[in-house]
């Protein structure tokens, strides 16, 4: 009689509990995309990007960034006006990068490299557009994240690290 009336117990706890989540699940959902909408807030399509650069005026420069070896950001800082013009009247959707940061560590010594590996000198970057953000600590300013492209074969860079992490996910 105890062990029945233990095991009801139990039953009776568990569906009064999983009634009071599922009594709270919308008001936990909706905390939850509160909590995580500030992800989001920056996020910029191309066209949002196109009027904040021009008809707004609140975005004056685009810097175009990618992760060397290290985590640190390299890039290129442009004029808005400018990327956006590139963008629409360039066949290629490239933008060239002087200089290889693979080619150094992280104190900027050049890095010797066994016989049969050769690096580009330069770099081209592709901007991923999903990655189109305002920059918060920065006025007027947004961040696109890009990939290093070989700038001889147009074909990307394998050690870079978004195109390392491309290949695993794959």
């Amino acid at each position: 009689m105890r062990i029945e009336f233990c095991s009801i117990f139990l039953i009776y706890v568990v569906i009064i509990i999983i009634m009071k989540l599922h009594h709270h699940s919308n008001q936990l959902t909706s905390l939850l995309r509160r909590s995580f909408s500030h992800f989001q807030k920056g996020k910029l399509t191309l066209s949002k990007l196109r009027d904040k650069a021009t008809i707004d005026e609140q975005i004056d420069h685009i810097s175009l960034v990618f992760p060397d070896q290290y985590g640190r950001l390299a890039g290129l800082k442009f004029n808005a006006e400018y990327f956006l013009e590139h963008l629409d009247s360039s066949d290629s959707p490239f933008f060239e990068f002087g200089g290889n940061p693979f080619k150094f560590d992280i104190s900027g010594t050049p890095i010797e490299f066994s016989e049969g590996l050769t690096l580009p000198d330069t770099l081209l970057l592709k901007p991923d557009m999903g990655t189109v953000r305002e920059v918060p600590w920065q006025k007027k300013e947004a961040m696109i994240f890009a990939d290093p492209y070989c700038a001889e074969t147009k074909e990307p860079i394998p050690y870079a690290p978004r195109n390392a992490l491309r290949a695993c996910s794959l």
